[in-house]
């Protein structure tokens, strides 16, 4: 099964005479609109918590996963004046950087490796 997309791309004709149309069929094949379709759905997964989490952290409910009441950002002031949450903050800051710099070397290198 697969998806016809009809286009007409100008061709040049000799003698400098006005361009002429080429009629060009491409077809879109069911495994690259399958491919589409799930890489939606994993971007979807992967972005869901974070569209979750953030509304929830802005809450001024006591309790987590009530968005009940006003907004504030009395969770973030708690978080850096603690001095074990900044910490707990900060290591964690760092296992991110250190992890998205080393997946980033590892992945150009293989794809160098592939590809050559």
């Amino acid at each position: 099964m697969s998806l016809a997309i009809r286009y007409t791309p100008a061709v040049a004709t000799p003698g400098g005479k006005a361009p002429r149309q080429a009629k060009v069929r491409r077809t879109i094949s069911l495994r690259w609109v399958l491919l589409g379709i799930i890489t939606a759905l994993v971007g979807l997964y992967l972005i869901l918590p974070t569209l979750l989490v953030i509304p929830m952290s802005l809450s001024d409910s006591t309790s987590l996963g009530r968005l009940t009441g006003g907004w504030t950002l009395k969770w973030y002031q708690e978080l850096f004046e603690d001095k074990d949450w900044a910490e707990a903050a900060g290591v964690s800051l760092q296992v991110g950087l250190l992890s998205t710099i080393t997946s980033t070397v590892l992945g150009t290198a293989a794809t160098f490796g592939l590809f050559k």
